[in-house]
């Protein structure tokens, strides 16, 4: 069948450059794209004429300055454009963008797409392309962003997408039907790069090297057979938690393996004196809090008289739960103990997060939202205390006053508590994101940003 449409386009080509001898290459090739659409309900491509010398003042159609008639972008999106992708498309010699997302295209992608060396960003997402990604898409040496994602491909993650060399914005293979595990060579890809395999058909544990170990649970969502850190699905035959290994987003794919050895110590002059300081900082910072907790112990019921005000107008109450001093106080509560934290409960709770600490008392994530600054967010692995009413209404009230005794506390070394999160299997607290690194960085050095330790 693809045997056919490409000679059936070859023919329609012939007869397009016997009518218009004066339109040069590229414009041919995007002619072929337009005889491979057979359906444009909003005439989005009436101005590809055939009569044009070249295709720089057709819709959606960018050239290179200065480069003769050359077709640097192709962007046609939410057109609702039904046909398939021609081979042709590979003649773009000079083809920077590809961006046709949101439309009716179908078939699969052409494997002549691996020609575009100079690709730079490939989106074709919500569409209805099948079969599974070329193979040669992982030579496109250029290529920065791809996004795949509301498909309907098929078959196994092909490792060489970890190898991109230049992979920097975005790898979305979300919403398809990708099946097996998910490659340990995935683990090369860049911290800063947005990972989505959401909504897939994988199945196993996640591999513990490299970036994964520092990607929140969202990028792994919607996969009933997978398992593992960071998702809260234990892996068959799994009996302790899972330790987290040194990650090492400077690797190479093809030494994903190994990214859990811990690197080599190297001696300084220096680290005896920056540990002498850090820890003295911690120490301070401790003690600060501990002072902090046992004041509020002694004097909670009196300020909880004065501040109820106060603090009933911080607290956002989530839809279909009760009051902060009503009944049923097993009930989801978010309150932002900084007036100026605009952040709502369901921007944080959406928004990216990647791993950067990880200890018995819980998890550290980064959290990145759609809008302002990222913060860290800590999720509490404490026990229960008990079953019943009575025992979760007093976790809740202890919960509640350790979390305003922190967030009384101010000094230089303590990062500063801006919100916190209670529910009966869930608790966190939204500190300041600070990047100024850890006692680890300061004693091994050469630790990345992205996997540094949040003192919170």
């Amino acid at each position: 069948m693809a045997a056919v449409r490409v000679a059936a386009v070859g023919v329609l080509l012939a007869a397009v450059a016997v009518a218009a001898a004066a339109l040069n290459t590229d414009g041919l090739a995007l002619l072929a794209l337009k005889f491979a659409v057979t359906d444009d309900p909003g005439s989005g491509l009436d101005t590809w004429r055939d009569a044009d010398p070249d295709p720089c003042g057709w819709a959606g159609v960018t050239c290179v300055d200065g480069g003769g008639g050359r077709v640097a972008g192709v962007e046609l999106a939410n057109l609702s454009l039904a046909g398939y992708l021609p081979s042709e498309l590979s003649l773009l010699s000079e083809l920077e963008t590809l961006s046709l997302p949101s439309n009716r295209l179908s078939g699969q992608i052409p494997v002549a797409i691996s020609a575009l060396q100079k690709l730079t960003t490939l989106d074709l997402a919500h569409n209805f392309l099948s079969g599974q990604i070329p193979a040669g898409i992982g030579r496109l040496a250029s290529l920065s962003r791809l996004d795949l994602s509301s498909n309907q491909l098929n078959g196994t993650l092909p490792p060489s997408i970890a190898g991109l060399p230049r992979l920097s914005g975005v790898l979305n293979l979300s919403y398809n039907h990708f099946v097996g595990g998910i490659p340990p060579e995935f683990g090369g890809i860049p911290v800063a790069v947005s990972l989505d395999l959401r909504g897939n058909d994988l199945a196993g544990e996640i591999p513990q090297v490299g970036s994964l170990v520092n990607q929140g649970p969202t990028a792994f969502d919607d996969n009933p057979r997978l398992c593992g850190f960071p998702l809260k699905i234990e892996c068959a035959g799994e009996s302790e938690e899972p330790r987290i290994p040194q990650s090492n987003p400077g690797m190479n794919p093809g030494a994903a393996a190994q990214v859990g050895r811990p690197p080599k110590r190297r001696s300084s002059p220096t680290v005896p004196i920056l540990a002498v300081i850090v820890v003295a900082a911690i120490v301070a910072g401790l003690v600060l809090q501990w002072q902090c907790r046992r004041r509020c112990a002694a004097t909670t019921r009196d300020e909880e008289k004065e501040s109820s005000t106060k603090e009933k107008s911080a607290a956002v109450t989530l839809a279909g739960t009760e009051e902060r001093r009503g009944g049923g106080e097993e009930g989801e509560l978010f309150v932002a103990v900084d007036d100026g934290f605009g952040m709502e409960l369901e921007e944080l709770l959406r928004a990216s997060a990647y791993v950067v600490g990880k200890s018995r008392g819980g998890i550290v994530y980064r959290v990145v939202p759609g809008r302002g600054t990222a913060v860290a967010v800590r999720r509490l692995s404490e026990p229960d205390d008990g079953d019943g009413t009575e025992s979760g209404w007093r976790r809740r009230r202890a919960f509640e006053a350790e979390a305003a005794a922190i967030g009384r506390a101010r000094h230089p070394n303590v990062a500063r508590l801006r919100a916190y999160y209670y529910a009966p299997d869930e608790k966190l607290l939204i500190y300041d994101y600070l990047g100024n690194g850890s006692l680890h960085s300061a004693l091994h050095g050469n630790v990345p940003p992205e996997s540094r330790l949040i003192n919170c």
